[in-house]
């Protein structure tokens, strides 16, 4: 298993290398220059849309993984 996912599956989210805020902003970047060549980012929109839950939710410094929190039912 990669180790990114054996750590989700801890419940470890260590945004050492790159932390979801890190990664909201290459998001925005990409759908900007997406939907300016006629390009549909609805896909990037909605992954954006989690990470930034995430983030709100107080987590910014964890990794991309910890979308899996919103996406895993309880």
């Amino acid at each position: 298993m990669e180790a990114g996912a054996q750590e989700a599956d801890a419940g470890s989210f260590s945004g050492d290398v790159n932390p979801i805020t890190s990664a909201a902003s290459s998001m925005k970047h990409i759908i900007q220059a997406s939907e300016e060549r006629g390009i549909d980012a609805s896909v990037m929109r909605a992954a954006e849309g989690l990470a930034r839950r995430v983030i709100g939710l107080g987590h910014g410094r964890d990794d991309f993984l910890r979308i899996t929190d919103l996406l895993t039912p309880r």
